[in-house]
């Protein structure tokens, strides 16, 4: 190995190792900032409700952000190929189903299917990273995603009547037909990168307003939350609300990409 690419690798692993301890450090912050906000005598408390919600979502993408870094050190997503993909999806499909089953009560199965979730969909992420990091719209993609999930946050929270009660049954109706569509329609058509844009900006759109909507639910749910009969479930919360803020992401990228490109 010649000096120059020995510097090189130094330079790389001391770059891991300094994100990765940054990572750690800002999760062990967020755990203490949980610890004391949202639980008492070892029990989740409605107190804080909103705020306790998003240090759960912060403390998610900081396990997928670290999840991405060690995959992208030990290049995982191109050792293990589309076999690492399916086995990452298949097991975030089981994870969230058992996590569905399990008692909120019971912390540590609770937080240990969360967790092992997160790493999951940071293999996921990690993927996205790959195909767009030769991009100029990587880290802009990654500002609009903070725009458009503070903003709908914002409305969703303080305006939310004005968004239908039934909404949701009918976003996740069209984002079914959507799925099909994506499913079978690149056999169909014959401009496969228009086909890709149309049905990222009809994503975009079905996903913004479930988070206005969610958000919605968010305050609902802090105002029933009573610390003697209806307990908080803030890895759920923030479960539900991270997946969505995730597919804002990949539908944002691949609209700049699109655009780029035209």
């Amino acid at each position: 190995m010649s000096l120059k690419s020995s510097k090189l690798f130094k330079g790389d692993a001391t770059n891991f190792f300094s994100n990765f301890l940054i990572g750690i450090v800002i999760g062990v912050i967020l755990v203490f900032m949980i610890n004391n906000y949202g639980y008492n005598d070892g029990k989740m408390i409605c107190d804080n409700y909103v705020l306790n919600s998003y240090l759960y979502v912060v403390l998610a993408f900081v396990i997928m952000g670290i999840a991405v870094l060690v995959n992208n050190k030990l290049n995982l997503v191109e050792k293990l190929g589309m076999i690492g993909f399916l086995i990452s999806f298949i097991l975030s499909i089981v994870l969230i189903i058992v996590f569905k089953f399990v008692d909120k009560n019971d912390l540590f199965k609770l937080h240990l299917v969360w967790v092992l979730f997160f790493i999951c969909l940071g293999y996921t992420l990690t993927i996205t990273h790959m195909v767009y990091r030769n991009t100029n719209v990587l880290y802009t993609g990654y500002i609009l995603t903070i725009l458009v999930t503070i903003i709908t946050g914002l409305f969703g929270y303080y305006y939310g009547q004005y968004i239908p009660k039934n909404i949701d049954n009918y976003l996740y109706g069209a984002l079914i037909l959507l799925i099909i569509v994506q499913l079978f329609g690149p056999f169909m058509v014959k401009d496969l990168d228009n086909f890709t844009y149309i049905t990222a900006f009809v994503g975009l759109i079905i996903f913004i307003l479930l988070l206005l909507s969610y958000h919605k639910k968010m305050r609902n749910n802090a105002e029933k939350c009573t610390n003697d009969n209806a307990l908080p479930n803030y890895p759920n919360e923030a479960m539900g609300l991270v997946i969505k803020i995730v597919n804002v992401l990949q539908d944002i990228l691949r609209l700049l990409n699109g655009r780029r490109r035209g």
